[in-house]
């Protein structure tokens, strides 16, 4: 696994491979001039339900706990998110936008993503509001 320095300055890079990052002050972006995608790391699962879930708020988030029965919720501002869970014990629910549903199962039901190092990379349907797909 990949670890970012934990006090980075503004303007510093790491490279992981191919793929050059950059903290901006206060996010970890990849890109070059034309897309820049944001990076959040060291998240925490929240609430219980959809309503109090953690929101997402990164291209890429990478959840570093999950505590039993807490979850996140898609940002439906994005149009695509990836969640890595490195939590070792725990499995993440990650909850749709209010009134929207994600691979056809019921609306506002969670999608529970598995453990250590699962990732799951949610896309949002045409209507971006109401269908969201988890593969």
């Amino acid at each position: 696994m990949f670890d970012f320095p934990s006090n980075p300055s503004a303007g510093q890079t790491v490279t992981n491979g191919a793929i050059t990052y950059t903290w901006d002050g206060q996010k970890w972006v990849v890109g070059g001039s034309l897309t820049t995608y944001a990076i959040a790391e060291g998240l925490t699962g929240a609430g219980t339900n959809q309503s109090t879930a953690l929101l997402l708020n990164a291209d890429f988030n990478v959840v570093t706990s999950c505590p039993a029965g807490a979850g996140f919720k898609y940002n439906a501002s994005f149009k695509q998110q990836v969640v890595l869970n490195n939590d070792p014990s725990h499995v993440a629910s990650v909850y749709p936008p209010a009134g929207a549903k994600i691979n056809g199962q019921a609306v506002n039901a969670p999608f529970v993503m598995g453990m250590n190092g699962a990732r799951v990379t949610f896309t949002a349907g045409a209507s971006p509001g109401t269908q969201i797909y988890a593969g």
